[in-house]
């Protein structure tokens, strides 16, 4: 039995990720707030020194007119240019938050896809990635994994011609109400087990799915954070007695509209460092996991 692997990967959209109608939060996502949420996440990143993925939809970390270079005509900019006609500019871009990451020097930068449109249209996904990893480059950036817009997974074999290595699989649940009914019932199961690491295929490594840290918001605010904490610890502490991947993920937006969410968070690092210091547990991130598994066969 090997040694477990802890990875902790951020979806970074802003409201490129509120564009359904009746998204939750939309309203709440302004530039200080979400800044004020990367900087929770740095500082707490930094007291356990773990490195995180970050996942940024591209033009999050562009400034507006870096993206209108890029994208004057691009196709799913309605609720963009309904806001941005209204004034409505707050949240969308945040390229010194983006800065602010990626001067930590500790955390991979990856990508979520260029404005958040889903991934799995096999008559969209060449034009998205492309403009993704061309804004990225315009960054001096080359984001080698993955994470798919609303975790809609699709057309894998088409990441490798675009310089990923790996992606974060989907999580698989019912669609609609039964979903996410089941998804705030899974949230009282404290006992959870880490995940099984894949072999590479299609070119590319598959990432285990992980466990999402409650967002503690809507009706996810009836989870106790007594109980998220002990489900994520137990999460730690499972992979780091099987030798498997305890894999969180969160959306930075999340602390923004819940702070609290960042405290069920904190306690699954201290489990982590604690495994990881007694030589339990390895600390990566999605790209230092995906070559790992590559050079293993």
């Amino acid at each position: 039995m090997g040694t477990g692997i802890f990875i902790v990967s951020l979806d970074c959209e802003g409201k490129w990720g509120m564009t359904r109608e009746g998204d939750p939060g939309h309203a709440h996502l302004t530039d200080a707030g979400l800044a004020e949420a990367y900087r929770t996440l740095l500082s707490t990143f930094a007291r356990y020194d773990i490195p995180a993925t970050f996942a940024f939809v591209m033009a999050l970390a562009l400034d507006r007119d870096a993206f209108a270079a890029i994208a004057p005509t691009y196709p799913g900019l309605e609720f963009y240019i309904a806001d941005m006609k209204a004034g409505r500019s707050e949240g969308w871009h945040l390229p010194r938050t983006f800065g602010e990451v990626r001067a930590d020097g500790r955390h991979e930068i990856a990508s979520h896809g260029f404005i958040h449109r889903p991934l799995d249209d096999g008559a969209y996904i060449d034009a998205d990635l492309a403009a993704a990893q061309h804004a990225a480059a315009g960054l001096g950036l080359h984001p080698t994994t993955l994470v798919y817009p609303r975790n809609l997974v699709g057309h894998v074999d088409r990441l490798a011609q675009h310089g990923f290595i790996g992606y974060r699989e989907q999580r698989q649940r019912p669609a609609g109400v039964a979903g996410r009914l089941a998804g705030i019932a899974a949230e009282f199961d404290i006992r959870p087990k880490a995940q099984p690491i894949k072999a590479k295929t299609n070119g590319v490594v598959p990432i285990p799915c992980g466990h999402f840290v409650n967002w503690r918001f809507g009706a996810r605010r009836r989870v106790p954070i007594s109980v998220t904490s002990a489900r994520l610890r137990n999460l730690v502490k499972d992979a780091a007695r099987t030798g498997r991947v305890a894999h969180l993920w969160l959306h930075p937006h999340n602390i923004a509209t819940a702070p609290d969410t960042a405290v069920a968070l904190e306690a699954a690092l201290a489990q982590a460092r604690s495994d990881a210091d007694r030589g339990r547990l390895r600390i990566l991130t999605q790209e230092q996991y995906c070559r790992e598994v590559a050079a293993s066969g």
